[in-house]
Parts: structure tokens; sequence; C-alpha cells
């Protein structure tokens, strides 16, 4: 606590300086003022503010580590009472603007001479700017000196608006605006929000009050329950920022959330720039975070090196083979970041070379696929426009549709590409709907219920052809077997019950997908897209598959291993 109040009165001692600056300019004792004067002034007075800024941020940064009954006595000191800060800050860039101006006089500016001789000003001609060591204790000698009429704002004269003077005094006139970041209460997003913050609020001249307001504007989220109840005065910011500090400061809790970001790095699904760049980009930063949080990730090569070779594609892990060549010897990380960006700038410009364009995504494509243009109920659309009208009505109740016979209304699903089952605008085989036909129980809907035979051979024709290696982990599988079924027994009707399930992998990651449950069947299979998506490690196997009545039909290609749960809908 005594080394802040030394502090304090030492900004005390330069804010001095920098309020007689202008004073002492005009006072040097040169008889001309030459612009070699105004740099070498114009040069002092900002190493002066730089150094009593600076100190202003540690003070600052001392106080929100002291207890409260610590703290708040230092707040009644005539440093913070009085906002010295500000009224430095003022008189600084007055001050320089002055100086810089004084060789706009149409004449030279003679030491001495003044516009107003009636008034004479006391000055301490013995100090000098540059000599920030000294006091009003080593002042010499006081005489009556007329100065240029030209005054110069004091710190008991507060101007009222500081705008004008930032526009020209301050360094950064002419930089963008920057906005106030905000934080949700992301451990990951901690540390760049607080740094950022405590530059653009904290270390600025703005009063308590006010950078209490802009605190409780730039928290979202959870981040903001922690103050959402703070009463906005200005003994209240540095509990409030202190709280934050005191919560989410946690270097365990932020090397946790860093080191789970990468166990759970996501594969590339493809050989691709764009993929490769944002594993390259993503991996690159969780190294940087584990570096700032002073980790010895410089130890750590084998670990970086594992985890981000595992989410390679194939044909990347090939290249990064053939390039460890024979070696016994672990690859370092650095050797990995360089394959990395030479891979990268390879494929940039084959895929350039080949006109090949991809567009980042947030999230893989597969998942955006596998649910697009599904629905929940019996309609057209999700946005309950017929696509047979285009009226704002569903399908079933669409004039157009109901006056039909049965087989124009099998003519109209097949034209527009309907859902046999639900009428909506998605293939059969996407259909999430569980209802099925009110007079037969099977998977077609009641307005063509005596068409149900011919419209899902039609459908069957429709699917895309599914490879012998299709599985029960996939819908596409689930249509390969009922067209087996109904291919074979024709007059008997066989239904199987259908699951969403999670396949969870080595990784501990899971991914949702639609499973058709044989109890029949002794073996779990899964489709070669699925196997493609997740990056599945596989092992070549060729085991033959009997289907129904004993009649062989394909061979598998590959084993893999994996765990399934199934997910209960409430």
């Amino acid at each position: 606590m005594d080394s802040i109040v030394n502090r304090l009165g030492q900004q005390l001692v330069l804010s001095s300086f920098i309020a007689n600056a202008y004073d002492n300019f005009i006072n040097e004792g040169s008889p001309v003022i030459t612009q070699q004067q105004i740099d070498r002034y114009v040069a002092s007075l900002n190493n002066l503010w730089t150094q009593f800024s600076r100190e202003n941020e540690g003070i600052l940064m001392a106080l929100t580590r002291l207890p409260r009954d610590e703290r708040i006595p230092l707040l009644t000191h005539s440093y913070f009472s009085e906002s010295l800060y500000t009224d430095t800050r003022i008189c600084y860039l007055a001050s320089v603007e002055q100086i810089k101006s004084s060789l706009s006089l149409r004449e030279p500016v003679v030491l001495g001479a003044s516009l107003r001789e009636e008034e004479p000003v006391v000055v301490r001609s013995s100090s000098r700017i540059n000599e920030p060591s000294a006091t009003k204790d080593s002042v010499t000698s006081e005489q009556p000196v007329l100065t240029n009429s030209v005054s110069v704002p004091s710190l008991s004269n507060k101007i009222p608006s500081t705008s004008h003077v930032m526009s020209y005094g301050s360094p950064y006139a002419r930089l963008p605006r920057m906005d106030i970041p905000t934080f949700d209460g992301n451990p990951a997003k901690w540390l760049e929000y607080r740094d950022l913050f405590h530059s653009m609020v904290v270390s600025t001249s703005l009063t308590a009050v006010e950078m209490l307001q802009y605190l409780k504007t730039s928290l979202i989220g959870t981040a903001a329950h922690l103050i959402q109840n703070t009463t906005l005065t200005a003994e209240n910011f540095l509990k409030a920022w202190e709280s934050l500090v005191s919560f989410y400061d946690n270097t365990r809790l932020q090397v946790n959330t860093a080191l789970n970001s990468l166990v759970n790095l996501k594969p590339m699904t493809k050989e691709s720039s764009v993929e490769l760049e944002l594993l390259y980009t993503t991996v690159l930063q969780i190294y940087r975070t584990l570096e700032t949080l002073q980790q010895p990730v410089e130890t750590w090569d084998a670990i970086f090196v594992y985890s981000t070779v595992r989410r390679l594609d194939s044909e990347s892990v090939k290249a990064w083979e053939n390039k460890l060549g024979s070696s016994k010897i672990p690859p370092s990380w650095k050797e990995l970041i360089e394959f990395l960006v030479t891979r990268l700038f390879s494929l940039q410009a084959y895929e350039k070379s080949r006109g090949i364009k991809f567009q980042f995504k947030s999230q893989p494509a597969t998942a955006k696929t596998y649910y697009q243009g599904q629905s929940n109920d019996n309609s057209g659309s999700n946005k309950n426009v017929c696509p047979i009208c285009k009226g704002k009505h569903y399908v079933m109740k669409c004039p157009k549709y109901v006056d039909e016979t049965l087989a124009q209304k099998l003519a109209l699903v097949t034209k527009h590409k309907l859902c046999f089952n639900c009428l909506g605008n998605h293939r059969v085989s996407h259909c999430k709907v569980v209802k099925r036909c009110q007079k037969c129980g099977k998977k077609h809907h009641t307005t063509i219920h005596k068409v149900e035979a011919s419209s899902e051979k039609k459908d069957v024709k429709s699917e895309d052809q599914v490879q012998s290696s299709s599985a029960v982990m996939d819908t596409n599988a689930a249509k390969v077997l009922h067209s087996i079924v109904d291919s074979n027994v024709p007059a008997s009707c066989v239904l199987l019950a259908t699951a969403r399930v999670f396949i969870i992998f080595d990784r501990n990651e899971t991914r949702s997908v639609r499973a058709l449950i044989d109890p029949r069947s002794e073996v779990s299979i899964i489709t070669e897209r699925v196997v493609q998506q997740l990056n599945l490690p596989r092992r070549n196997s060729s085991i033959s598959l009997a289907g129904i009545g004993g009649q062989g039909t394909n061979k598998t290609k590959a084993v893999i291993g994996l765990e399934a749960t199934i997910a209960l809908m409430m």
C-alpha cells in the first residue's frame, strides 16, 4: 500500500512538469524559436506523457490486487478524486499543439515580448522540461517574465469537452474506429477480451462510471450475470472488474479448455485446402494459447504431432509418411508445421489450376446436408408453402391435389419429387415422420393408399444405387433392405424398427445417424459414406453377406471398431 502512495506522489510531480511544459518552452532563453527547439520539446513532452500514462496503468492494476479494505482509502487520494489523469492529458495535448503552432506566427516569437505587457507572470527560469527529477524545492530564483499571450489550460481550469482536443493531439486520430470486444463467458476467449478491454477502456482517460458502463455493455451471456445487478457508480468499477478477473483468470481452466480443443479437433473429411487451412490455424491457435499460459509446449512436440496427423485426410497422411521416409526419430512440431504450410500451398495451387472452389463452412457439410430439407410433420415444407400451387397450406389441403384421382395424385407427387410418406419436400429415404398409412399401416400417405406398391417401386428406382457395403447405420441402407424384402417376399409384410443412434468412436466423439434394427442379423454393417465422413480407421476385410432366403448379395470391404448408443427421444 505504501508503494502505491509513493507512486501516486511521483505522478503528481510528472503532472506538474507536463502542466508547465509550454511556459518552460517560451522562457527557455533563446531569442528566436526554431524548428529544432520545437522538435526537442515535443519529444521530451511525449516521453513525459508516456512515462505518466504507463505509471497510471500500473497503479490501476496494482489496485485491483489489493484487498477491499486497503483499496478504498487509496481511492480518496487527490489523484483520483480530482481526476488528475484526465486533466494532465488535456494539458499535454494542448501544450503539444501550442508548441507546434509557434512557427505559424507571421513574426518570430521573441522571448520576453508580449501583447499584454501589463500582465507579468512569475515563472521558474531554472526548470526544464527535460529535467523530470526536479521538484519545487529545486527552484533557485523567481522573476517576472513577460510571456506570449497564448494561454495554456491549467489543471484547475478543465476544458469542458476533450473531443476537439484529441482531434489534433492524439496519435490515434487517423486510425479506424475499433469496437469494444464482447465476452460471453467462454474461457478460451478471456485472455483476448481482458487485454483488449484494458487497452481500449481502462488505460484511457474515461471516468470510472464510464468504464463501468462500457464493461456492462461488453459482457453477454453468462459473463453478464456476474455484474448485472451492479449499480452504476464510480466505486463499483474496480469491484466489478476485480470480480471478473478473479473468476475468469483461472489458468487451470484455461489450460483444460485448450487441451480439450486439441483432443476434440474435427478430422478432415477430404483432401481440401480449406479444411487443411482450418485444421492448421486451429492447432496453431491452441499451441499459442498454451504458450501464453506458460505451459511447457516446447516439450509437447510428440503430442501435438500425433493429434494433428490423426486429423489429416488419407492423402495428406500418405504425403507426411513419404516425407518422413525411413526415419526412426519422432518428428518435431516445427517439421510438421513446415509440412502443413507446404502442403497447403500445393493444394491451393492445384485447386486453382483445376478451377476448384471451396466455400468455408463453420460446420461439416455432411452434417448440414443430412438434416437439410427434413420435415417434422405432414407439411409440404417447413414454411407451409405448397410446392404444387405455391399457396400457404399443406399439400394434403391443396385443392389441386385433393380433387384429383389417385393416379393424378401419384403423378403430382412424382412430378414435384415429394415424399410418398408425408408429402414433404424430400425423398422418402430422408423422411423422419413415423406416421404411416391409416388404412394399411404401410409407409405411404393415406391419400395414395391403393397405389403403394407402384409408388414404392418408383421411389426405389429413383434412389441412387447403394453399394453392397451399405449398412444399417444409414437411411440409404434401410431402403436397400426394404427393396430386398419387397423383391423376395412381395406378398408378406416385414416391419423392422428404426432408431436414431449415436456412434462413438475412439476420440470420444459422437455422431447421430439413422439405424435399422434387424434382430436376425449376425453382423452390424455401416456404409462407406459414413466411414468417410467420420474418418474412421479401417482394416481390409472380405466377408460374404447373405440376404433373405440365403441368397448372396455382396462382400464387405473393411472392418472398423466403434460403439453405438440409442438416442432416447423425450
